[in-house]
């Protein structure tokens, strides 16, 4: 079955565009081109020399905006947010606990904005705390491990997001680097900086039909799902390391459900993601740390999903609620709450 174009979209946000071919001009045209370059070339110089003696200041060329931080999201913009953020904290460590959220693009549409989910926690919990969203496209367990090892010395929670493609993920390509993912080497920007943030991709216009969601369950089950038969063991193991990386950096590692269109897939997905649960329970047992699942009890309904995973607004901010509320609690559990 072939990539649906919903799947092919979802795909380009991990793409890097690349770079435009030279066009070569004809042979006989070149030494004339060449010619007339030389000339552009001599009269801007002589223009800028009259310039700087007159006097005059030629304008700055504007600075463009670090992608992930424009007025519209773009591909890769997620990847570059989570750069921006690892480049941000290593020199500008917060003063307060953080909560970091980690996932694939599930987790990045799951909450409103870091701004409205630091507010909220903060409001809740009754003490200042600053919450990131580093969800991603196709982000793996691989991919977080790399992650929690260039968070800053802070302490904090990391939610990590959990749901059946998490265990879709093949190997890292280069493991122990994120050079080669899209978002490029951002400088540091300043921390409120960051709130600018352009999170999500969808809206509630990009809500698909009945006939395109069944279309994405079932290239899901045909494509997807040996995928996440012949990969899971690996990944599951993965998840393991996480958990002692996060314990051993002095964080608090919770596992969170994330959004599945419960409304919209029935049972059709039963037999994955109760492995997912049982994988689950075994960590949260064998680590001794939390393991949530409220997305059946929140009031989520199929028109609040874009898909089988994404949320739109309408879910987003009934997600977050409860993710805040639970949240702030730990809070103060864990001794983050500043009494």
């Amino acid at each position: 079955m072939l990539e649906t174009a919903h799947e092919s979209r979802l795909r380009s946000d991990r793409t890097v565009p690349s770079r435009a071919m030279p066009v070569l001009t004809h042979p006989q045209v070149v030494p004339r081109a060449q010619c007339l370059a030389r000339r552009v070339v001599s009269v801007a110089v002589v223009l800028l020399a009259l310039a700087c003696i007159a006097g005059f200041r030629l304008p700055a060329p504007a600075a463009a905006a670090p992608l992930g931080l424009n007025s519209a999201y773009e591909p890769g913009s997620d990847w570059r947010h989570l750069k921006l953020v690892l480049a941000t904290l290593k020199v500008s460590p917060p003063k307060v606990p953080v909560v970091y959220l980690l996932g694939g693009s599930a987790a990045r549409e799951a909450t409103v904005s870091d701004r409205d989910w630091t507010d909220q926690l903060t409001r809740l919990a009754g003490t200042n705390v600053r919450a990131f969203n580093l969800g991603t496209s196709g982000q793996s367990y691989d991919e977080d491990l790399l992650i929690v090892n260039r968070l800053p010395a802070v302490p904090g929670i990391v939610l990590i997001g959990v749901n059946v493609g998490r265990y879709t993920q093949p190997r890292l390509a280069e493991p122990g680097s994120l050079t080669w993912l899209p978002g490029g080497n951002p400088d540091p920007v300043s921390p409120a900086t960051l709130f600018r943030w352009v999170q999500h991709r969808f809206a509630s216009d990009d809500v698909g039909s009945q006939a395109k969601k069944r279309e994405i369950l079932n290239t899901w089950l045909a494509k997807r799902y040996p995928a996440f038969k012949r990969r899971y063991v690996y990944n599951a193991r993965l998840l393991d390391r996480l958990i002692i990386a996060c314990q051993e950096r002095g964080l608090h590692p919770v596992l969170v459900n994330l959004p599945i269109n419960r409304p919209f897939i029935g049972h059709a997905l039963d037999v994955p993601t109760r492995r997912v649960a049982a994988t689950s329970s075994a960590a949260r047992d064998k680590f001794g740390i939390r393991s949530w699942d409220f997305v059946g009890s929140v009031g989520l309904v199929d028109r609040d999903y874009v898909d089988l995973w994404h949320l739109v607004r309408s879910g987003s901010v009934k997600y977050q609620l409860r993710l805040s509320t639970k949240t702030a609690v730990l809070l103060h559990d864990y001794g983050l709450a500043g009494g």
